[in-house]
């Protein structure tokens, strides 16, 4: 018969280090990578990607490419644009040569001309109020972050993130009752 102190040190230490192991593999090389470009990332806004289902790698790739040419974008904007329907690359590859050009250019204008280039409107509606506002903007009147994310989506954000704590806690205290059986 196995001592409670074994099952619960053995539970201390293997969850952990089992989640440890999943995130590294998850985001490890993205870390990795925009560490050692002097654009580091936050583990956070690495899961906000994942769960916005945004593909992290272009979004990491187009920051650094702007921090590697002097020009500092915040993760969001470019999250906020690619939701949007905007061309990332495209957008960072504008500011890098306009930059060369010295114009005095800034990444809303940018992803205006991306988003002109492509038909798409610049002005959709905030999910919090229904006011007005530009893709890459904080909405003037309620101050939400993602104005572009639509309602829909921002449900399935929010959703995700309840299922995903409410999972984990259902597999902690299952594996919890299962090691406390033996």
């Amino acid at each position: 018969m196995t001592s409670p102190i074994f099952v619960f040190v053995t539970l201390f230490i293997s969850i952990p280090l089992l989640l440890c192991t999943i995130f590294y593999f998850k985001f490890g090389r993205e870390l990795l990578k925009a560490r050692a470009s002097v654009a580091p990332v936050k583990f956070i806004e690495l899961i906000a990607l994942k769960l916005r289902k945004i593909p992290s790698d272009v979004i990491i790739d187009a920051r650094i490419k702007a921090a590697n040419n002097g020009i500092n974008i915040s993760i969001d904007d470019l999250a906020t644009h690619f939701l949007a329907g905007g061309n990332v690359n495209m957008v960072v590859d504008g500011l890098v040569s306009a930059k060369e050009k010295n114009l005095n250019l800034t990444f809303d204008q940018i992803a205006k001309l991306d988003f002109e280039d492509k038909n798409i409107p610049t002005v959709f509606n905030c999910r919090e109020c229904g006011a007005e506002v530009t893709t890459t903007k904080i909405c003037k009147n309620c101050h939400a972050k993602f104005p572009a994310i639509d309602s829909k989506s921002y449900k399935k954000l929010r959703k995700a993130k309840v299922m995903f704590v409410a999972g984990l806690t259902i597999i902690v205290i299952t594996i919890v009752i299962k090691l406390l059986e033996k």
